[in-house]
């Protein structure tokens, strides 16, 4: 029997392969991910390599929330 917990690592593995593809078909620096203790934090480049901005945050969450896929 495969445990919820199984099923849910899985998915978290499969999406951060998923946004990382995007962001190298798209031209865009990978970003990088990093573990917290209660889950992780992940911090995104622009195209010049420069940490991205709040109002850009705030549209790439916009983005995520609209399109599951991602």
């Amino acid at each position: 029997m495969i445990s919820s917990n199984s099923i849910l690592i899985e998915k978290y593995g499969s999406g951060i392969k998923r946004i990382v593809n995007y962001f190298i078909e798209s031209g865009l620096p990978k970003p990088t991910f990093q573990n917290q203790s209660n889950g992780f934090l992940v911090t995104v480049y622009g195209k010049d390599g420069e940490n991205v901005t709040e109002n850009r945050r705030k549209y790439i969450l916009k983005i995520i929330q609209h399109n599951n896929t991602l």
